[in-house]
């Protein structure tokens, strides 16, 4: 009779009857041997011979049985050493699991994310101190898992869900981050069925994971969690003459930390090093013009194409969401506008273009909409991008850097804001409406808190007269 193997299958279930057989066994064999002297007489063994064959058989019954136990405790402790691995690894999926379920983004609107919000753009610049390890510019699900430390106060019950160790949102300019805005461009367009589940609003991140999936050759890392809300960077900037009230008002907002000068970073453009402290000023050949265009404005397209120039250059323009220009005499209002450029938070876009944009074209914003006022509505170079508040994102003025040549209307004969609204369009690039109290358009008054922008208040009185009423 053959035992059965111990693991996968049963463990012998009476391993003491068996020691009896065995025993049992001996006992018989030893009876035969007597039985057998018995009826052979004169030829049967000694007294002392059957003693040792006696011992011999006891002896190897003992060894059978220790055997038997020695092979039944193998395989039983190979039975329970599978046992703890399976309930370990059992407990570690389970535990796991229930980890999973507790993690997650903060989603848009509950208590979490209104926490998380404030801390990304008010509490860490009132009480950085909170915030051990992180700037304005750490990623939402960091300041959640930061929040997530004191749930009581925060509402931030969950932590965001891990994903890959290297996980990176790479940048546009690498050979990954061209691919993908290929692919949210060029490719979707052409070829949809490429793109299962994916739409012409898909996010980069959703390109990306789509592009890690199928070429980890050209994007080998994982995107990172799509985050809910992302502060917005301004870059901003201004072009100063170096005679005339220009550098008074630049210099004031300077002393003050207000227009330009409370943007994420900033840069003056003039033809030559204003001195402004703590403030670099990239030189231009020449700020001088002459003449009006057929709309009655400055031709200054010239100029500006050189400042835009020196921007790309400098390279810090690069480093943020949005490039900001405006006029020394505007009253920009960035905290206010930033809000306002948050993807979820943009005004609905009262004159959309005749034609769809990928989001990896970027945005611009135009502000002036005169041409309502006789009856019409988008085209012709309406509605404009005033040149007291240009606006464009990351993404479009990339675009501008790569593809101006040969695709843009002059400069010549321009104003430059008709000249850049015009070669952003011919560009294909994406744009939102924002009225803003200009003036020379619609206008509008210093207390309307619509507004990111007032124009013009060319003496440092006036400017921060309209400053007062626009925060107060």
């Amino acid at each position: 009779m053959q035992e059965s193997d111990v693991g996968d299958e049963e463990v012998p279930r009476h391993p003491v009857r068996r020691l009896a057989v065995i025993s049992g066994v001996a006992v018989l064999l030893y009876a035969g041997v007597v039985a057998a002297a018995a009826v052979m007489p004169g030829s049967g063994p000694s007294k002392l011979s059957l003693q040792g064959e006696k011992n011999e058989l006891i002896s190897e019954a003992l060894v059978s049985k220790d055997a038997v136990n020695s092979t039944r405790k193998s395989k039983i402790e190979k039975a329970e050493e599978k046992k703890p691995a399976k309930k370990m690894h059992e407990t570690e999926e389970v535990k796991a699991k229930m980890e999973e379920e507790k993690c997650g983004m903060a989603v848009k609107g509950d208590d979490c994310y209104n926490s998380v919000v404030w801390a990304m753009t008010d509490g860490i610049k009132k009480h950085p101190e909170w915030y051990e390890g992180l700037t304005q510019k750490s990623l939402f699900e960091e300041f959640q898992a930061h929040l997530a430390l004191n749930p009581k106060d925060t509402k931030c019950t969950r932590k965001p869900c891990k994903t890959a160790e290297d996980c990176k949102t790479v940048a546009p300019d690498s050979a990954c981050g061209a691919g993908v805005k290929w692919d949210m461009a060029d490719g979707f367009a052409k070829h949809p069925e490429w793109y299962p589940g994916l739409t012409n609003k898909s996010s980069f991140e959703e390109f990306q994971r789509h592009a890690h999936k199928n070429n980890k050759t050209l994007c080998p890392i994982e995107p990172c969690n799509q985050q809910p809300f992302q502060y917005q960077t301004l870059f901003c900037w201004m072009a100063v003459q170096a005679d005339g009230y220009e550098l008074g008002l630049a210099s004031a907002q300077l002393e003050k930390k207000v227009g330009i000068f409370a943007c994420d970073d900033q840069v003056i453009i003039s033809t030559k090093d204003l001195g402004l402290d703590g403030v670099q000023t990239l030189v231009i050949s020449n700020m001088q013009v002459g003449g009006y265009t057929d709309g009655g404005t400055s031709p200054n397209a010239p100029i500006f194409v050189e400042a835009w120039q020196k921007l790309v250059e400098d390279g810090r323009w690069n480093d943020h969401d949005w490039t900001i220009k405006s006029d020394p005499d505007a009253v920009l209002l960035p905290d206010r506008l930033r809000g306002y450029l948050l993807p979820d938070q943009q005004p609905e876009n009262i004159y959309p273009p005749p034609y769809d944009t990928p989001k990896s074209k970027g945005q611009f914003v135009t502000n002036c909409d005169k041409m309502a006022g006789w009856g019409k509505g988008w085209g012709d170079g309406w509605p404009m991008m005033y040149g007291s508040l240009e606006i464009i994102s990351h993404d479009a003025l990339a675009l501008y850097y790569e593809g101006r040549e040969g695709k843009c209307q002059g400069p010549g004969g321009l104003g430059e804001d008709a000249y850049m609204g015009l070669c952003l369009r011919a560009l294909g690039v994406g744009e939102l409406f924002m009225r803003q109290g200009d003036n020379v358009c619609a206008g509008g008054a210093c207390s309307d808190k619509s507004f990111s922008s007032y124009h013009p208040y060319k003496d440092v009185g006036s400017w921060f007269d309209c400053y007062a009423q626009a925060t107060r």
